[in-house]
């Protein structure tokens, strides 16, 4: 019975040490493309498995597909929308046949139309872009 009960400690323990909620982690001066404020999300677990997932989202690249004012090809804000507790799939992490159940997953949402690549300002036709 002790056997058990100390495999079932070690086993269990990591589930209840881990919060099972997705936080917010603001940085310090992010900001999406056009200047608004940039954050992900963190979802903690097992230490040993980690899921970095990178929203998808439209690219842009010339002043049609970038101009806010338009309709520009990606989202370029970060807000309730981008929430992952609100995304399905991989990211339903206390659905039991998930394959990511229990791992740790950081969340990075897409604004800044450069397909996770960017790192430059660029003006498409008086649209600046921070890419």
């Amino acid at each position: 019975m002790r056997r058990w009960l100390f495999v079932m400690t070690l086993i269990g323990w990591p589930a209840l040490a881990v919060a099972q909620t997705w936080e917010a982690i603001h940085p310090d001066g992010a900001r999406c493309a056009k200047g608004n404020p940039w954050h992900f999300w963190v979802h903690r677990g097992s230490s040993e498995k980690l899921l970095f997932y990178l929203q998808g989202g439209g690219a842009c690249w010339l002043k049609a597909n970038c101009d806010v004012a338009a309709q520009p090809t990606f989202d370029p804000s970060v807000d309730e929308r981008d929430d992952p507790s609100r995304g399905g799939g991989i990211l339903e992490l206390d659905r039991p046949a998930n394959p990511f159940r229990g791992w740790t997953v950081v969340f990075v949402p897409y604004c800044t139309g450069d397909v996770h690549l960017g790192g430059r300002s660029v003006g498409y036709d008086g649209v600046g872009m921070d890419h």
